[in-house]
């Protein structure tokens, strides 16, 4: 595991593989940059690939603030400078995707971004964006996540497949996820509650594709169909037989799609 240093002192952690037009990987809540184990195997041999593990997570440090969507981008920042990438794609999951749009917003320095499940513009409703979900309903997932973190891990893994997993799988996806202590978790449930994207959506001009699991039941169709009408150079792409983690349910497509998006990059 290789480290930089970023702004508050905090080590952020990655991997680097292959060589070719890079990509860069950031995982969702919970989860280390192994989680995107069959993406880099598959685009190893081609595109230079790196994984990032969000601060709180993986082997990244584990400060006890921190976990706002600004502090999140600089440390992306601090990793995409320390290896001098000058034009790559941006792949983000989740919160590692919301995390992608504030570093593209700031930074201008993403040549594309492609967002699985993206927890954007907002996360939660409120009384002028409808599409997001109820935020009693994070706290309330928060509150397991402080009293029984174990089996609340294991649930949440659980609701975002939709394919039937086997045990050995689901065990393996919950072990990446128990990396991050609750501290980290719950500061960043708390940023999916309070940060808001739509008011810089606006200066992201890079091409932009957002991947939807039909069947994800965290993020709801109406966000991500506002998200896309909210950037000027968005396509959506559905992927009917997933739900909130279509990159692992539907792992050759998901691959196929980077590979595409990446390569028009560079032909311009």
């Amino acid at each position: 595991m290789k480290y930089v240093e970023s702004f508050d002192g905090t080590r952020i952690a990655y991997e680097r593989w292959g060589s070719g037009p890079s990509i860069v990987l950031l995982p969702g809540i919970n989860f280390s940059l192994e989680v995107w184990d069959r993406i880099v195997t598959d685009l190893a041999p081609t595109f230079d690939v790196v994984g990032v593990d969000l601060r709180g997570h993986g082997s990244s440090d584990k400060p006890a603030t921190g976990y706002d969507y600004g502090s999140h981008a600089r440390d992306v920042g601090a990793v995409v400078d320390a290896l001098q990438l000058e034009r790559f794609t941006l792949v983000g999951w989740s919160l590692g995707a919301a995390i992608a749009l504030r570093y593209a917003s700031e930074s201008q320095k993403p040549s594309r971004l492609l967002l699985a499940g993206p927890a954007a513009p907002k996360f939660t409703s409120s009384p002028n964006f409808d599409a997001g979900l109820p935020e009693d309903a994070v706290r309330g997932l928060m509150e397991r996540e402080r009293t029984e973190r174990p089996d609340y891990r294991r649930w949440v893994i659980e609701q975002s497949l939709h394919r039937d997993t086997s045990d050995v799988v689901l065990d393996w996806l919950w072990s990446l996820s128990m990396k991050t202590p609750s501290w980290s978790s719950l500061a960043c449930l708390e940023a999916l509650i309070q940060e808001d994207l739509r008011e810089v959506l606006g200066q992201i001009d890079v091409p932009t594709c957002v991947v939807r699991g039909a069947n994800d039941g965290f993020v709801p169709a109406g966000a991500t169909s506002a998200l896309a009408e909210m950037l000027p150079n968005c396509t959506t792409v559905e992927f009917e037989d997933s739900g909130h983690m279509p990159f692992f349910e539907e792992p050759e497509r998901f691959v196929e799609l980077v590979r595409r998006f990446t390569s028009e990059m560079t032909d311009r």
